[in-house]
């Protein structure tokens, strides 16, 4: 059964509730967990009633006005997935079970595993971190492989959390190297998991796309509160951002095929000047893969996360940078990526012109502009938590020239 044919219904087991100032709150009956309801998630629920397919759902009229039917399909996904992981929604009657998407499927866990620098770095990470008898956390667990590098590296026992289905393959993963005596999986939410020992250390690759994406770092920062002991450790330590201008293509190149300002550049002889304006109604940011020479400026920090203090507050924040362009060329947007500060001296760089990883990084598309070497560019950088569960919301604020240009990225795209 494909995606699209997947029919959800809200799970028995789903109830709502009123939080402590008024506000609307899913719960699940079963495992105690409570997130909260935004009207459109209410919406979407409504419409889970087991008759409508993805597409169908997609097509419902609680979606903000102006966004693309493909939009509406790539968010009703990431949401479903978000409720079926924590069992609120489930396939109708009869279907059978629902299909494996997000972190249920197999796809994910391999890129994750084959992404060399990230795994490499935290079982660098974890061997330096953990000492003989430590007792670990390993939250969003996935297939069990750090855990495992915990248990390699001497820990008296590790306590591997994953809500998604994936962890009873990870039950056998783990059994087939050896960890069983060692590595304990707790399927299920971790909101509901408590360690009245503690743990020595905490790991967690918690990082989404331009590392805020999926925003699982709240959930990272309430595990830690509740298991870490005193002068526990936590992998990594910290996160930073970085944002640099992007240019269309290299010095003295044409624009390249991956932003829309490639339209600018007049393919084929033709002038597609209108299509520049249709395409940045529908997408406005993604994931590429950015070659240092397409930088207009040397990156700049914009927030750092301090992982062992900082909660989800540490999502939201704004910043005022300014970029003197290094050479001309057509900017076409922004540029963001994170470094990871696994363990000392261990960096996980996701950076243009570092070792390739699966996050790449992540374009913000503003309407194409001409720069001349020297050009200022005053920028407002703003991060916010989203509508959509796991979707942060961006604001850029441009000043070029006496020109300011805001675009606005996530609920609206």
């Amino acid at each position: 059964m494909s995606a699209g044919e997947w029919r959800p219904r809200t799970s028995r087991a789903l109830r709502f509730a009123l939080g402590p100032e008024g506000q609307l709150v899913l719960e699940h009956a079963r495992t105690g967990w409570r997130g909260p309801c935004q009207d459109s998630v209410l919406a979407l629920l409504r419409a889970c009633d087991g008759t409508q397919s993805l597409e169908d759902l997609a097509r419902g009229s609680w979606w903000p006005a102006g966004l693309s039917q493909p939009v509406r399909a790539r968010l009703a996904r990431s949401i479903l997935e978000g409720l079926r992981a924590r069992g609120l929604i489930q396939p109708s009657e009869g279907e059978g079970p629902a299909p494996r998407l997000g972190y249920d499927g197999g796809a994910v866990h391999r890129r994750m595993v084959a992404d060399e620098v990230r795994t490499s770095g935290y079982r660098q990470a974890i061997e330096a971190l953990v000492s003989p008898g430590d007792v670990v956390v390993d939250l969003g667990a996935g297939t069990g492989v750090l855990s495992l590098f915990a248990a390699q590296a001497g820990a008296a026992v590790v306590h591997a959390l994953e809500q998604s289905q994936i962890a009873r393959v990870a039950a056998e993963v783990v059994a087939e190297n050896g960890g069983a005596e060692t590595v304990r999986i707790h399927p299920g939410p971790a909101e509901g998991f408590e360690l009245p020992g503690g743990a020595d250390l905490l790991v967690s690759e918690w990082m989404g796309h331009f590392c805020l994406a999926e925003e699982m770092f709240p959930s990272f920062a309430q595990v830690r509160e509740r298991v870490l002991r005193p002068g526990g450790r936590v992998l990594p330590s910290a996160v930073e951002l970085f944002l640099a201008p992007l240019a269309a293509g290299e010095a003295d190149g044409p624009p390249a095929g991956d932003t829309p300002a490639y339209w600018s550049g007049r393919p084929a002889g033709l002038s597609f000047e209108a299509l520049v304006g249709w395409e940045l109604e529908g997408v406005r940011s993604e994931v590429l893969s950015v070659a240092p020479a397409r930088l207009l400026a040397p990156a700049q920090a914009l927030a750092r996360i301090d992982c062992l203090r900082d909660g989800a507050e540490a999502l939201e924040f704004r910043a005022s940078l300014s970029f003197r362009c290094q050479r001309a060329g057509l900017l076409a947007g922004f540029v963001g990526y994170f470094v990871a500060e696994l363990a000392p001296g261990i960096l996980l760089d996701t950076s243009p012109g570092a070792p390739p990883t699966h996050w790449e990084q992540h374009a913000f598309f503003l309407p194409p502009r001409a720069v001349a070497r020297g050009d200022v560019l005053g920028v407002l950088f703003e991060a916010a938590r989203g509508k959509w569960p796991g979707a942060p919301r961006y604001r850029i604020e441009l000043t070029l020239a006496g020109e300011r240009i805001a675009v606005e990225y996530g609920d609206s795209e």
